[in-house]
């Protein structure tokens, strides 16, 4: 009697992809029966260290780039992180697999929390950023003032509103204001140059020349080869050609 090949194997030479799809699962049928007989179940290593790549990459780049307001890239940071969930050794007990799925789903839950909170202050601060950019464009500076204030608070991370609250302050000549707008920029992010900039200029408009000298000197010592260090100086008195 001619031998016969296993189903999955004569449905994968002529089905192409659906059979290898039946084939996977057969191999995976076979493996949780190992997996009730005690047997521990493990991924390929190469994969769950390319998935764990991956859910990393997407985590650290959550503090720079904050891709929650691309769909896509949530979607395939869920994917890897499911399969590499899936891949993971685990044994047959069924107290040690109820005490994993009760973590999974707090860590789970957690994330998802985290990544509702950032996407709708994402959402939410780049539609007020759209609306002060359209007002500033028409001259309603009151109103694009408002809107950049709201942008700034759903997206501090971000420079475009601080900058803009800044030039709209300097617009009111209220420069009490756009001080207090740069120097709650610099307190995010200490080492830009045009907020250490622009604090240094609303010093010199109030006429607060030694608090403009100590922000020239911080300017410098962050960038001692600046190429415009002579003007800066200059320009507050630590020293005049």
């Amino acid at each position: 009697m001619k031998h016969r090949l296993p189903r999955a194997h004569r449905k994968g030479r002529v089905g192409g992809v659906h059979g290898h799809l039946q084939e996977v699962i057969h191999r995976r049928l076979h493996e949780d029966r190992f997996a009730r007989d005690g047997r521990v179940r493990q991924g390929p290593a190469g994969g769950r260290l390319g998935l764990l790549a991956s859910v990393l990459t997407l985590s650290v780049a959550m503090f720079f780039d904050f891709p929650s307001r691309m769909p896509a890239t949530i979607a395939i940071g869920w994917t890897c992180l499911g399969l590499l969930v899936g891949l993971e050794p685990r044994q047959s007990s069924s107290s040690q697999f109820q005490c994993d799925r009760v973590l999974l789903v707090t860590v789970a839950i957690f994330t998802i929390a985290i990544s509702w909170s950032l996407g709708w202050r994402t959402l939410k601060g780049d539609f007020f950023r759209v609306q002060g950019s359209l007002a500033l464009g028409v001259g309603d500076y009151a109103n694009a003032r408002s809107y950049y204030q709201v942008a700034r608070r759903c997206q501090p991370w971000e420079d475009d509103p601080w900058l803009k609250l800044y030039w709209l302050f300097r617009q009111d000549s209220n420069m009490e204001g756009a001080l207090k707008v740069v120097q709650g920029h610099l307190a995010r992010n200490p080492w830009y140059y045009l907020p250490m900039k622009y604090e240094k200029e609303c010093y010199m408009h109030l006429g607060r020349w030694e608090d403009a000298r100590n922000s020239v000197e911080r300017i410098l010592d962050l960038y001692p080869r600046h190429p415009d260090a002579f003007r800066l100086k200059n320009e507050v008195g630590i020293y005049v050609n």
